[in-house]
């Protein structure tokens, strides 16, 4: 029987014990969903490790997982010909001690050189697995990606640009630059799992916050066990911190800062599978 919802879960970054809190919820919810998993899945966070083997087990029961900026950023520091000096540095900036410390747990050895750690991934299967990941997913009229793709980044086959579909994205200050930044093909609704939300304060009415009936989004749930669905909340909860979905009627933004913000929850979207979208 095909899925009637999908459940789209954004940039994780290590928290191992937030993202299986979720996966409960969702399969308590919604025991036949889809889970389309955005990438993004390490560094910043205490278990980067943890949580690609969390998501491996999900894509080996039919889920999806698609490749992150994140992801991108650890092959790249992998990359036989990364050597250059200052190459450790900037991997460090962008969370990434973080995630060797993981893994070097989970090996329970020391990485003293990147090619260390290197050769531990190509060996327990890891670096090819990230490598084969996918940089968006299509559900109908729904397409998912890691971070909002400009419309015009979209090919005749509503294929995305790759690099577009895992570059890191930071539009601007307002609401109407992250509007403008998320493209999608036609008459389709996008997805994208990073991209650090306005925080609340700063909003201007642009975008609503819970979800909305004139959208695929028909809930969101957070893993503290918050549910909202459509048409029962008018407001977000202050007490799920200052960071919540951005979402528009041609499309959805789901980054609220978990793993690289204190107070940033991890909060999934439900969306309806196999029905058309006619953006507004």
């Amino acid at each position: 029987m095909p899925a009637t919802h999908v459940i789209a879960v954004p940039a994780i970054h290590g928290e191992v014990r937030r993202l299986e809190r979720l996966i409960d919820l969702a399969h308590q919810h919604w025991p036949a969903a889809k889970l389309v998993f955005l990438g993004n899945y390490v560094n910043h966070g205490p278990d980067s490790a943890a949580v690609l083997r969390a998501v491996k087990h999900q894509v080996s029961q039919g889920h999806i997982a698609l490749r992150g900026h994140a992801e991108m950023q650890l092959l790249e520091y992998l990359n036989k010909a990364n050597d250059a000096p200052g190459a450790w540095n900037r991997y460090q900036y962008w969370g990434g001690c973080q995630t060797m410390r993981s893994f070097e747990r989970e090996a329970g050895q020391w990485f003293d050189t990147r090619q260390a750690m290197e050769v531990y991934l190509d060996g327990s299967g890891t670096l090819r697995w990230l490598e084969s990941l996918p940089v968006f997913h299509r559900e109908g009229s729904v397409v998912f990606s890691s971070s909002a793709v400009a419309r015009d980044s979209w090919n005749r086959r509503d294929r995305p640009n790759e690099l577009e579909a895992v570059a890191e994205c930071i539009p601007g200050g307002d609401e109407d630059d992250y509007a403008a930044r998320l493209g999608a093909p036609p008459e389709c609704f996008a997805v994208c799992g990073h991209g650090l939300v306005v925080s609340r304060r700063y909003r201007d009415g642009v975008s609503s916050p819970v979800p909305d009936i004139h959208t695929p989004v028909t809930a969101f749930v957070s893993d503290d066990g918050t549910v909202l669905k459509a048409g029962e909340a008018t407001h977000w909860p202050k007490d799920l911190g200052k960071f919540g979905p951005m979402l528009f009627r041609h499309g959805l933004y789901l980054d609220c800062g978990c793993g690289t913000r204190d107070d940033g929850p991890l909060v999934a979207a439900v969306l309806r599978s196999g029905k058309d979208h006619a953006t507004a």
